[in-house]
């Protein structure tokens, strides 16, 4: 075996990269050269130290007679020094490798990471719910995620789910001295990661992992790393896909929002800087249809969502989808949905429910959606509640966004599709009406009405929130009796060993705590997240005395990441915060208090003063 170099040049540099390959003889009885293992990047004395190295185990193998490789190749040296690295290009370093470990049928576990993370399934199956998605995982599945992600892992199944966690850091030149810093991985999306060696690579972090654990020399440990993250980050090909995403992302925002324009090919062409020829290929490749066919249907679909979400008239909606009067809108629009649109007006609307919330809102207003997201937050006793009572035989329930989800609704348009998350809409817009709800909103009440109006229930809404009223005046009026109108309240979440502190919006029952029932919160929480308008915010440990309360509402998620997941309960600080000493800590299910649809608010309700009550006595 020997060392084999490629020289490229780009931007005025020129760079060395090396692989390893053996010699053989074909059948035909010529010199071949088969390749062995891509090296990467090195520096002259680099190369020179594992060209040394390969002859070296060459010569052992011919003095022991074996002419058979060894049976481990050498490893890739260290990713390159700054020294050593191309100026745009990022490295990265280990920061803990680690086996986590789920016993058959285990409870759901939510984490949150630090780092940027990469999770290879050893052996098992079960699920990862992750950024908006539902994920399978079985063995050889890798999936990324990225740092502040917060993610559910739950095995379903009868044997055990075995997972190699790789936390690590990007590092990038900065801008101003070239010093290497940490940075964010902007090119890579959290979810499973294409890989075509999952045995190697599943080989490679175990040793990884074993090397790590004997506390080996940090040069070994690192070059292991190397070969594990060299299997997913390729710098060719990233930048390949991220030319055509951004050509395309581009091009897609541009025509929803000026598809009320007069938008031609060559000039969208001309605007990002290529030929009207590479455009319409490009174009058709990626969206399946010629920029006409889809300007045309951009423009439709604000027609149907103008005609579900407002009373505007049809000359007004063809003005404001850039058809030139409301007869040549109606044409075309019969074309495209197969129904003219007085007729789409007044029909049933079928509506899809991308989000657990707006699924178990819907179902709540006795409206079933011809697809509904339930996944890992509508909890089980809402699901089984919604069964009960409804007829599902024609609703589907979807996936977080997936691909068989997104197959379906293809398949199968429905009239309006209704999401949380703004940077799906691209994709659903190809395919239906999106309306788009903010995921925080300062106003739920206001949220809960906008969507009823869309689904066109406000009058079932309506009457909901007026009993609703009626139930927290009452509780507004028992806290009185308890006399706790003076006191503060603290809403805690602990998640892998870290304490999240949370505000009035809609999660973990801050709307309820301190809207709904006008709870006190400490200085610090409306100094530090309400006013703000965050939802939480992280405090270590140490800060904690500073969000001090005479009761704290308690949510704990235990995690398989920590040896010891109870530490922070049993620290001095904890044990210090004027709640604990007075046993004024309440623990309610915090499978109840992640959603904020009807039902959940009424239990959240009742699950609170049941608390609050039993503790005062």
């Amino acid at each position: 075996m020997f060392l084999k170099k490629t020289t490229i040049r780009k931007n005025g540099s020129t760079y060395e990269y090396y692989r390893i390959v053996e010699a053989y003889v074909d059948e035909n009885g010529k010199r071949k050269h088969r390749h062995i293992q891509y090296v990467g990047l090195l520096a002259p004395e680099e190369a020179e130290r594992l060209r040394e190295d390969l002859r070296r185990r060459s010569r052992t193998h011919r003095k022991s007679g074996d002419s058979a490789p060894p049976e481990r190749l050498p490893a890739a040296l260290p990713l390159p020094t700054p020294e050593t690295q191309p100026p745009d290009r990022p490295i990265y370093a280990l920061i803990e490798a680690q086996l986590l470990s789920y016993a058959p049928h285990a409870d759901k576990e939510w984490n949150m990471t630090d780092d940027d993370m990469l999770l290879l399934v050893r052996e098992g199956r079960g699920t990862l719910q992750l950024a908006g998605r539902k994920l399978t995982l079985h063995a050889g599945v890798a999936v990324f995620c990225p740092a502040e992600s917060g993610m559910y892992v739950m095995n379903e199944h009868h044997s055990p789910l075995l997972i190699d966690r790789i936390a690590f850091e990007m590092l990038a030149p900065s801008a101003e001295d070239g010093a290497y810093r940490r940075a964010e991985i902007r090119d890579m999306s959290p979810g499973v990661l294409d890989h075509s060696f999952p045995q190697r690579v599943l080989q490679l972090a175990q040793e990884l992992r074993l090397a790590a654990e004997r506390n080996e020399h940090a040069l070994n440990v690192q070059s292991l790393f190397t070969q594990v993250i060299s299997a997913f980050f390729q710098p060719q090909a990233i930048e390949a896909t991220q030319e055509t995403r951004r050509l395309m992302e581009q091009t897609v925002r541009y025509i929803q929002q000026h598809y009320r324009e007069p938008i031609t090919r060559d000039r969208l062409a001309a605007r990002i800087g290529v030929s009207p020829e590479h455009f319409s290929r490009v174009f058709r490749r990626e969206t399946g249809l010629s920029f006409v066919e889809y300007l045309g249907r951009a423009r439709i679909r604000k027609g149907q969502e103008l005609l579900q979400l407002t009373d505007k008239d049809l000359r007004v909606i063809a003005e404001e989808t850039g058809f030139a009067n409301d007869y040549y809108f109606s044409r075309k629009f019969k074309q495209y949905v197969g129904v003219p649109p007085t007729v789409y007006k007044k029909q049933p609307k079928r509506i899809a429910a991308l989000m657990p919330h707006v699924t178990a809102c819907l179902m709540a207003w006795d409206i079933v959606p011809a697809l509904g997201i339930v996944g890992l937050w509508m909890e089980p006793w809402l699901t089984s509640y919604f069964r009960e009572r409804l007829d599902w035989s024609s609703f589907r329930q979807g996936e977080w966004y997936s691909d068989k989800t997104l197959e379906w609704l293809a398949a199968n348009p429905p009239d309006l599709i209704i999401v949380y998350r703004e940077e799906y809409t691209e994709s659903l817009w190809d395919i239906a009406p999106v309306l788009t709800i903010p995921e925080q909103c300062d106003d739920w009440r206001e949220e809960l009405l906008t969507l009823a109006s869309a689904a066109g229930c406000v009058r079932q809404a309506e009457q909901w929130m007026t009993t609703f009223n009626e139930k927290a005046a009452e509780a507004q009026r028992r806290l009185d009796i308890l006399q706790f109108r003076g006191d503060t309240f603290l809403i805690v979440k602990i998640v892998s060993g870290k304490c999240y502190v949370y505000g009035n919006l809609t999660s973990m029952g801050g709307c309820l705590v301190y809207d709904v029932l006008g709870l006190q919160p400490p200085p610090a929480v409306h100094r530090n997240i309400i006013e703000r308008g965050l939802l939480n915010i992280y405090v270590p440990l140490e800060e904690l005395p500073d969000y001090s309360a005479d009761h704290i509402f308690l949510f704990n998620y235990h995690s398989h990441w920590l040896p010891d997941d109870c530490a922070l309960l049993e620290s001095d600080v904890w044990r210090g915060l004027p709640a604990v000493r007075n046993g004024r800590v309440y623990e309610p299910d915090s499978n109840v208090f992640y959603g904020y649809d009807p039902l959940s608010m009424d239990k959240q309700l009742d699950s609170l003063m049941g608390r609050l009550e039993s503790h005062s006595g």
